[in-house]
């Protein structure tokens, strides 16, 4: 059953069979998953990073920047070193949770089609081919969208 809107948020039952379809992929979702894991504590991290550099640069306040580059280099190394890895890894969880939800879109457009052309032909000359390209793309784009750009989105 379709939602109402197009915009309206999901119910259970429709997660439930998201989640069911996405299944048989667990490994690159639990990698995804694990990679946008450490992501975000890496983000908590940040305003520590961050506090700390402001800490060196207050306590040399009196003093030339010439007088402490050591502990400012350092501290803004590890923001630097802190942010390259938020986004190498937020990516990498991005992209292996899309690479799961591609190959479950797959799936599912290989399945519906084998259903297609196991039915009887009555079903093919009763049904109006519009319904049937309907069926094959719009609906399986639906769930596309859903696993493979909302569901990382919503995760993270």
């Amino acid at each position: 059953m379709q939602a109402p809107f197009p915009d309206s948020p999901p119910t259970s039952a429709a997660l439930t069979r998201l989640l069911r379809v996405a299944r048989p992929h667990w490994l690159p979702n639990l990698v995804g998953l694990s990679c946008l894991a450490i992501s975000t504590c890496a983000e908590l991290m940040l305003p520590a990073v961050s506090g700390a550099l402001l800490d060196v640069y207050n306590a040399n306040a009196n003093t030339t920047l010439a007088a402490a580059p050591a502990t400012i280099d350092s501290e803004l190394g590890r923001i630097v070193g802190l942010l390259s890895a938020m986004a190498i890894v937020k990516h990498t969880g991005e992209y292996f949770l899309r690479l799961a939800g591609e190959r479950a879109v797959a799936d599912v457009r290989a399945r519906l089609f084998r259903c297609l052309i196991a039915s009887p032909v009555t079903v093919v000359d009763e049904t109006p081919s519009a319904a049937l390209v309907s069926t094959l793309t719009s609906d399986v784009e639906a769930i596309h969208h859903s696993l493979t750009w909302h569901m990382p989105h919503l995760l993270r």
